[in-house]
């Protein structure tokens, strides 16, 4: 069977080695065959090196020589890594304007979902390259995307460098261009590609526009000729920003030290309402329609059980059975309620307020446990120092969270003053 171009590159980095390998240092019984091995070792050879060095098709593999190892990169001319490597970040800015240039067609949130991809790929493979030719430097003022322009760049001139670091940089610019493009339809599946590309760019003060953007922009209406928008409302659950996503986002707002970031980042995800009905149909969806279908299911059990009775009428059993019911599940629910919504074992140094309801704590439980996080990455981490932080951003954090139900630091919660 004839082999595919994507799979003879495989083949060659599994079988050269070894055949180089048994020709140089051949048995007695091949000696008489070795002019016949090196025959078929010389093109398996050749197809090795060039695998490792060129492209061979597809997105995929011209990227393939950015992130391997230094055994397998370390022969390679640097020149030639650079010029493979600028002309893949150049061939996505092509790409990506011509997304940019559609006016009167609808792109694919597949087409752009992977793009993005692409993008992030690009970058994954940049940060990944050998640190053993340039000894990195860095400052307490460099911006965290410095530091990964300069992993990029790693390898060629200063020049070079320089230039590629500024294609690099306009990724993330080019990407959010995207996302504001009016006949973009942003589906979930784009949302996560952006996400993962500003997180491996680290430049994670883009994402609160970008979670913007997904809830409240207008969606173009696909096969409609000029397009046609329909109106987005930013409070309906299906709008609602994934946990998992707001919490990729706000870790990297935290790892580079961004408190306004991380604050909108939460205030865009979690805090919105559409967070807040979207986790109320995920997790009380089902209790609530059982508390509602259970007047229905009592009312026959009970006229089951007066059937049986004959203490009275069927009529006075049905309603004597009936209340009983309906009593026991009312207060066992309510005691239910209250210990769940009351229950603070997993706050740690947010609290909420006197006076809060107790629906809205529940509402607002994965808010108070994003606002959780980042107090406890801002704070001391001893629990014998804290109270005793200080700085305009940690009197900002505690005077936000006041405004918004939340108390930084309970004293009464504190270490040593219950």
């Amino acid at each position: 069977m004839a082999l595919k171009n994507a799979q003879l590159p495989i083949l060659c980095d599994f079988l050269a080695p070894r055949l180089l390998q048994s020709v140089s240092r051949p048995s007695h019984g091949l000696k008489r065959t070795l002019p016949q091995f090196r025959r078929i070792v010389a093109p398996l050879n050749l197809c090795h090196q060039r695998h490792n060095s060129t492209t061979v098709g597809g997105w995929r593999s011209r990227f393939a020589g950015f992130g391997r190892s230094p055994k397998r990169t370390s022969d390679l001319p640097k020149g030639n890594e650079n010029t493979s490597s600028d002309e893949f970040i150049s061939s996505l800015f092509k790409e990506g304007q011509v997304i940019l240039s559609s006016h009167s067609t609808v792109p694919s949130h597949l087409e752009i979902s992977n793009f993005l991809n692409k993008c992030t790929i690009c970058v994954e493979g940049l940060k990944s390259r050998p640190a053993d030719t340039v000894q990195k430097t860095q400052g307490p003022d460099n911006s965290s995307i410095d530091t990964i322009l300069d992993i990029a760049g790693r390898g060629g001139q200063q020049s070079s460098t320089e230039s590629q670091a500024s294609k690099v940089a306009g990724l993330s610019e080019l990407a959010m261009n995207i996302l504001r493009h009016k006949p973009v339809f942003i589906s979930i599946q784009v949302l996560a590609s952006f996400v993962d590309l500003q997180v491996a760019l680290d430049q994670p003060f883009t994402l609160p526009e970008a979670f913007d953007i997904y809830a409240s922009k207008a969606a173009p209406l696909e096969g409609s000729s000029p397009i046609k928008y329909s109106t987005q409302n930013a409070n309906h659950p299906r709008n609602a920003i994934p946990a998992q996503l707001a919490s990729k986002a706000l870790d990297s707002a935290i790892k580079l030290r961004q408190l306004p970031t991380a604050i909108s980042i939460i205030r865009l995800s979690f805090g919105t309402k559409a967070s807040q009905r979207n986790r109320l149909i995920r997790i009380a969806g089902l209790p609530i329609a059982a508390v509602l279908l259970s007047p229905l299911g009592i009312y026959m059990v009970a006229s089951k059980l007066a059937a049986w009775s004959a203490a009275g009428t069927w009529y006075l059993t049905t309603g004597q059975a009936f209340a009983g019911f309906m009593a026991y599940i009312t207060f066992t629910g309510t005691l239910g309620f209250v210990a769940i919504t009351t229950a603070n074992d997993q706050m740690n140094r947010v609290t909420w307020a006197i006076g809060m309801p107790l629906s809205e704590r529940w509402l607002r439980e994965e808010e108070r446990a994003a606002y959780d996080e980042v107090a406890g990455a801002w704070g001391f981490k001893k629990s014998s120092r804290r109270g005793d932080e200080e700085g305009q951003d940690w009197e900002n954090l505690r005077e936000y969270l006041g405004i918004n139900g939340m108390v930084l630091d309970r004293p009464s919660l504190m270490e040593g003053m219950e």
